[in-house]
């Protein structure tokens, strides 16, 4: 395999010299030059953690680079990933990207499939849609167009309740709530977890919960995102507001 883009960035010093052997400097000096060429973040090469870049922004790095062998177009990216994986020459260059990009996404399937329980769903299925014409009133209340409002968030911070008496339909008026509240802030992320008080443990849990909670938000951002963006996704980019 060729050298990776891995033996450009970890050492601290790296120097280039010409054909006749003349020093023409290091990747400090020659940074702007070096991502010009590579498209390498100026950043990496001065030495920043690997994880402050996506992984989108790593693959593209070797998008530019010109390879004896197509498949060490892929192979050079193993460093930069800390990936092991099997070279195998004759391949082709898609095929080993997608081999590469397979063991990219297997920690995050990892992830989404630890988070999933068989009755996640279950209490918010069986609760009885809303008839027509009823549960309309609650779309013209103040209480519901504020929660909606994204500049009144620090008013009522992200919660809406409704109380009322066991059996009057609470659940019902929540359940239309929030399919309304998906057509109307498409642009938002909206998450929800219906308790199910007569159901297996992690059906009325906080445990539950909140696995039932992270698993929507990872598969929603992964559907907005990509699952590049979403691998090197950092808690400062990430705004909750329902």
């Amino acid at each position: 395999m060729e050298t990776g883009i891995q033996e450009l960035i970890a050492p601290k010093l790296v120097e280039f010299f010409s054909v006749e052997g003349q020093r023409l400097g290091d990747k400090q000096s020659l940074d702007q030059t070096l991502y010009e060429i590579t498209g390498i973040s100026i950043q990496a090469l001065r030495g920043s953690p690997l994880s402050d870049f996506s992984a989108k922004e790593r693959m593209s790095w070797g998008a530019k680079r010109q390879t004896k062998r197509e498949e060490d177009q892929a192979y050079s990216l193993l460093g930069i990933f800390s990936i092991h994986m099997p070279l195998i020459y004759g391949e082709g260059r898609e095929k080993a990207l997608n081999r590469l990009r397979k063991e990219i996404d297997e920690p995050l399937e990892g992830l989404l499939d630890s988070l999933r329980f068989g009755q996640v769903d279950a209490r918010q299925i069986t609760i009885k849609n809303a008839y027509d014409n009823t549960c309309k009133w609650l779309l013209k209340k103040s209480e519901y167009l504020d929660w909606l409002d994204p500049t009144k968030l620090g008013e009522h911070h992200g919660f809406l309740w409704i109380k009322g008496k066991p059996g009057a339909g609470k659940s019902t008026l929540m359940k239309f709530v929030l399919a309304n509240a998906r057509e109307t802030i498409k642009d938002r992320i909206v998450i929800s977890f219906f308790f199910n008080p007569r159901g297996e443990d992690l059906e009325k849990s906080i445990i539950g919960t909140y696995r039932s909670l992270f698993l929507q938000l990872l598969e929603q951002l992964l559907a907005r995102q990509g699952i590049f963006d979403l691998l090197s996704l950092s808690t400062s980019s990430i705004s909750i507001n329902h």
